[in-house]
């Protein structure tokens, strides 16, 4: 890498860990705000709460605590599957896709 390059992404992880800082976030919640924006971008099936449990390999009482976390800051809603009522699935609200186009605002195109 060059010089340069380590400096502009040396800041730039300088500014997204204060972002996390300042909005009490971390890494889980914005893997799980992407990707509920890349589908919905995709014009896919929104992710539910089983997967980000299996894709974030966690506990349930952990991945409750971050879905909270990110419903109780507005960034996203849970919906429920018209087929199965048990099935919540998971949107991101406006100040939720503006949050994380924000975080990716900082970070480097290639």
């Amino acid at each position: 890498m060059k010089k340069n390059n380590f400096i502009i992404n040396s800041e730039r992880a300088k500014k997204i860990n204060s972002i996390f800082k300042k909005e009490k976030i971390n890494l889980s919640h914005i893997i799980v705000l992407s990707e509920i924006l890349l589908r919905k971008i995709n014009n896919e099936q929104l992710p539910n709460v089983k997967w980000v449990q299996s894709e974030l390999e966690i506990s349930f009482t952990k991945l409750k605590a971050i879905l909270d976390f990110l419903e109780n800051n507005q960034y996203i809603i849970k919906t429920n599957d018209s087929n199965d009522k048990r099935v919540k699935f998971l949107e991101i609200t406006k100040k939720g896709e503006q949050f994380i186009v924000n975080i990716f605002g900082v970070l480097p195109l290639n």
